[in-house]
């Protein structure tokens, strides 16, 4: 008999998938979330600029007009617990097992009012000739909020880990632009009570 029909092979069990769902309500700080949507080239005006770089609802949701993309507080979340934890949470663990739910547009509704127009100039160290002063233009919500649904298997995080995880996200991480993981102070915000 041929020594690998003799050899017992381990069996393989895998556990039933237990998740669980819940929708935290995260409040912005101050000074304000910093909105950039467009990603074109072409010269446009402030006010031009300042419709393009906002994420609009199709048919806006929860009374809101303008999103977020969900993939931008997942990331955020994924990089807070690896900073928070590692090497003992890997990045692709965190990526695997927490889920921000969306609709099919990948948008989270923005609870604020209307944004205003935030310039600002920054150096810009790409192109040739070397640097140069660049006008940005952003929506900036300076009183904002978000309700953020999400799943995770239960077998890998509490319900209280991913509170505590999304809490840390907005306080090391932040979304948008000049968010403190860019040395920014804009998008960061902690979870509350509704």
């Amino acid at each position: 008999m041929a020594k690998a029909e003799t050899e017992r092979v381990a069996e393989v069990k895998i556990k039933k998938l237990n998740t669980d769902r819940i929708i935290l309500h995260i409040q912005g700080l101050a000074p304000g979330l910093l909105v950039n949507a467009y990603s074109g080239t072409e010269k446009l005006s402030p006010d031009e600029r300042f419709k393009q770089c906002r994420h609009y609802l199709g048919e806006g949701r929860d009374g809101a007009l303008e999103g977020f993309p969900a993939s931008g507080i997942k990331a955020a979340m994924v990089k807070a617990g690896y900073r928070a934890a590692k090497p003992q949470l890997a990045m692709t663990e965190t990526t695997a097992n927490i889920f921000v739910l969306h609709g099919a547009d990948g948008l989270l509704p923005i609870l604020a009012g209307d944004p205003v127009i935030h310039r600002s100039t920054i150096i810009s160290q790409q192109g040739r000739g070397g640097p140069k002063a660049v006008e940005v233009t952003r929506a900036c919500y300076a009183d904002w909020g978000m309700d953020v649904p999400l799943q995770w298997n239960t077998e890998r995080f509490s319900a209280d880990d991913i509170g505590n995880l999304l809490d840390l996200a907005g306080f090391v991480q932040g979304i948008e632009s000049w968010r403190p993981e860019n040395d920014g102070q804009y998008g960061r915000f902690r979870v509350v009570e509704k």
